[in-house]
């Protein structure tokens, strides 16, 4: 495996993980549930876009990096944009560890 697969799949990460916290905006309240089902079809989705030949393959990576890296990358970005908040401890989050 080269370097742009994981590049691509730290990619489709990063872009599930921020969809998943953008559509917590609209509904804070869904149980922890939903989002933890919406991360493996949001990851399918990504790695659809990315347009790599294994799509399957693709997905069950960036759901992996998009799960142990959830909460670092909620800080890395919450930091980034001068949030000095902890970040992944949100009030309904079915990824804090």
């Amino acid at each position: 495996m080269d370097i742009m697969q994981w590049v691509a799949w730290l990619a489709g990460a990063v872009a599930v993980v921020g969809g998943i916290e953008y559509l917590k905006g609209f509904a804070p309240m869904w149980p922890a549930w939903v989002w933890r089902l919406l991360m493996p079809v949001a990851s399918i989705g990504a790695a659809i876009a990315a347009g790599g030949p294994r799509p399957g393959f693709d997905a069950l990576g960036i759901t992996a990096l998009a799960q142990l890296g959830y909460t670092l990358i909620v800080r890395k970005v919450r930091k980034g944009l001068g949030d000095d908040s902890e970040g992944g401890e949100t009030k309904v989050s079915g990824f804090t560890p």
